[in-house]
């Protein structure tokens, strides 16, 4: 059965890499008809002694929401599916995890940047934290730091090679599942990819040091 790709959930920072994940959601929704919901969420620190938002008393959260929508429309002006905006306060993975399960959205797409080392450990979070907790298929967008110049979210984006990993376990179906038919509505090739675990790390040991029958399988 196909899967029914009715709301998909595009979460956005403003940041550079924002028009990819636009991009990549447009083209879903139009190859799916479906809906775009556009999600950011509006960080609120919190005071370390008392629990309250700090900026909530001079009214910066409600100007700050309200700039993050009108972002989304000068964003989305050009969009040729259907969408909606939605704009939320709080942490920005938990408010995505509750938003993608109270929409009942059918697929997450969200950017991750190439960090790599202490920098990754700093700041290269936010995303692997999505993949944790949310509960929707997940689509991580790699984002290009090279790139100087901005993406046309109207023009369509080209899907031509979709490779999926796969242990060949039933909890992998799912996701040959969902490829195969992206690959079918994009007209791309689907590569299926499974890797054989070596049953020795010949790093640490010689083959000719390890059990018979493990070396032998």
């Amino acid at each position: 059965m196909r899967p029914r790709l009715e709301k998909i959930f595009c979460t956005i920072d403003f940041s550079d890499f924002t028009d990819r994940v636009l991009s990549y959601g447009i083209k879903l929704a139009q190859m799916f008809n479906a809906r775009l919901l556009i999600f950011h969420s509006v960080y609120s620190p919190r005071d370390a002694l008392y629990g309250t938002t700090l900026f909530e008393r001079g009214g910066e959260r409600k100007r700050l929401m309200a700039e993050a929508r009108e972002a989304i429309e000068q964003l989305m002006h050009t969009c040729p599916v259907p969408w909606e905006g939605v704009v939320k306060s709080g942490d920005p993975v938990e408010m995505a995890a509750r938003m993608a399960r109270e929409l009942d959205v059918a697929m997450v797409i969200a950017a991750s940047r190439k960090f790599s080392g202490l920098k990754r450990m700093l700041v290269g979070t936010v995303v692997e934290r999505m993949a944790r907790v949310i509960t929707r298929p997940f689509l991580v967008v790699r984002s290009d730091n090279k790139r100087t110049e901005p993406i046309d979210i109207a023009r369509p984006l080209q899907l031509k090679q979709i490779a999926v990993g796969s242990d060949l376990s039933t909890d992998a179906e799912l996701a040959v599942h969902y490829a195969w038919h992206l690959a079918c509505a994009a007209g791309a090739r689907l590569d299926l990819i499974h890797a054989m675990e070596s049953p020795l790390d010949e790093d640490l040991i010689s083959p000719t040091q390890g059990p018979y029958q493990t070396v032998q399988d």
